[in-house]
């Protein structure tokens, strides 16, 4: 199909008919094409930051300007190029894959553009320090547990003679 139905630059809606499916589409006429590219920081593990860099370019080699829409994790980021470049940083992601969309919404002269990617942060590694000091019967004691990094969460049971003893949640 051709659509030679105006050469005004404008958004147009077509009918497109195949058999018994039926749909109306968007035809941009007259604008230029841009490319997406967006950058974000690897080997993300919780409480990271994801960090991510947007770059629009037109193919008449010139910087778009207009809004950028990142979604991820049902939520929308919007985000306005400055020289065809944006950054935003997204906090407290929890484990998990998520589908990480970017699109670029078009100007009077640019064509919509879009990208879409997984990005994946794993759990952290957790590390534990205990401190138990010489004891004997009948005398009180302290058993000192550490965890980090900062933020993490655990619990420790303490047993004694193969019985447990003590929960304790921990945080820091």
């Amino acid at each position: 199909y051709t659509f030679s139905d105006t050469h005004v630059k404008g958004l147009y809606f077509v009918p497109v008919v195949l058999n018994d499916f039926s749909k109306i589409v968007e035809v941009d006429v007259g604008k230029i094409k841009t490319n997406i590219d967006v950058n974000v920081n690897s080997n993300l593990s919780y409480m990271d930051d994801l960090i991510i860099d947007v770059s629009v370019r037109g193919e008449d080699n010139l910087n778009p300007e207009g809004v950028v829409l990142i979604f991820i994790s049902g939520n929308v980021y919007n985000i306005t190029l400055i020289n065809g470049h944006a950054n935003y940083t997204i906090h407290g992601l929890n484990p998990g894959s998520y589908n990480r969309e970017v699109s670029y919404n078009g100007s009077d002269n640019y064509f919509k553009s879009y990208y879409s990617s997984k990005v994946t942060f794993k759990k952290r590694s957790v590390y534990m320090n205990l401190t138990i000091p010489e004891f004997f019967i009948d005398q009180s004691y302290y058993v000192n547990v550490n965890i980090g990094p900062e933020g993490s969460q655990s619990t420790a049971l303490l047993y004694v003679d193969g019985v447990r003893k003590k929960i304790i949640n921990l945080t820091t």
